[in-house]
């Protein structure tokens, strides 16, 4: 998130030192960027209550995992998930925006003097491999319009999407290990022949 933090710099600089056309869009940029490190914060505060919590049951002060922990585990994945999807949206619906801005910058003398090497840099991060970036989104969006759901609405589908996942694996673990011993047994039975 330091490629954002330093860019917000940049933004912050340019729009209250310099009067130019294209300031809008600049304070547009600046307001998605808030958004997603304001998301960053959210989540890294979320993982940081569950870190914890993680190394209380393994250091036994927590002595059994409850379905109460169960469930919190399920809702802390449906809010990354959601808080990702957004981050990542919100960048992807900006690249243009941040090649146009790094395009000015670079012309506008009295914004260039606030562009340094490291915001150029992470200003043209955030404007190349659209088509990769397209295919993370792809990956990421479970259906269509998914961006116009309201958070509860994409929690509900996390929540769906994580059941079956975990269903899945449920079944592949217990047809796996279904009779351990017994498969561990016949292997050494052959062994031994």
């Amino acid at each position: 998130m330091d490629s954002f933090k330093t860019v917000k710099g940049f933004l912050e600089k340019v729009t209250e030192n310099v009067e130019f056309n294209q300031k809008s869009l600049f304070l547009d940029a600046l307001k998605a960027n808030n958004y997603i490190l304001e998301l960053q914060d959210i989540l890294m505060e979320k993982y940081n209550f569950y870190a914890d919590r993680g190394q209380k049951i393994q250091r036994g002060e927590i002595e059994y995992i409850t379905n109460e922990i169960m469930e919190d585990l399920y809702n802390l994945l449906c809010e990354a998930d959601y808080i990702q999807y957004q981050q990542v949206h919100r960048q992807y619906i900006k690249m243009n925006d941040y090649k146009e801005i790094l395009k000015i910058s670079k012309s506008h003398p009295s914004i260039k003097k606030f562009l340094t090497y490291e915001t150029e840099i992470y200003l043209k991060e955030f404007t190349k491999g659209k088509r990769e970036f397209e295919d993370t989104f792809e990956r990421i969006t479970r259906i269509k319009d998914q961006h116009k759901l309201t958070k509860e609405e994409h929690l509900d589908l996390a929540r769906e999407v994580l059941t079956k996942s975990v269903e899945k694996r449920k079944k592949e673990f217990a047809k796996k290990n279904r009779y351990p011993i017994m498969k561990n047994q016949m292997k050494y039975n052959k062994l031994r022949r």
